[in-house]
């Protein structure tokens, strides 16, 4: 799982074209294991977080973790899911607001 991870976050930074198709194995992932899963992405996210330049490939990238936050659930038991999945990403990027380095 964690190479598919890496492997899909390289891939979102090149271009746009990768979102979607990386969302929708995200979300298979996601549903596989979701601890798993949360516990391989958000350090992902924090190394696009780092860069404190603003980067096309960074822009890119966080469009991506935005779009995967915010993805659209097809039933109930995926919507508290996914909605768990934004809660848990969102409580990890505020305990960071009082961070020494703003980058």
């Amino acid at each position: 799982m964690e190479d598919v991870i890496k492997k899909r976050f390289t891939e979102c930074q090149r271009t746009l074209i990768n979102h979607k198709k990386s969302i929708l194995e995200f979300k298979k992932l996601y549903l596989k294991d979701p601890e798993e899963f949360k516990e391989l992405y958000v350090p992902e996210v924090y190394r696009v977080l780092v860069i404190g330049r603003k980067e096309p490939c960074v822009e890119r990238l966080c469009s991506f973790i935005v779009d995967f936050a915010t993805f659209k659930a097809e039933n109930d038991k995926e919507k508290t899911l996914f909605e768990s999945f934004a809660f848990h990403l969102l409580s990890k990027l505020v305990s960071h607001i009082d961070a020494e380095d703003k980058a």
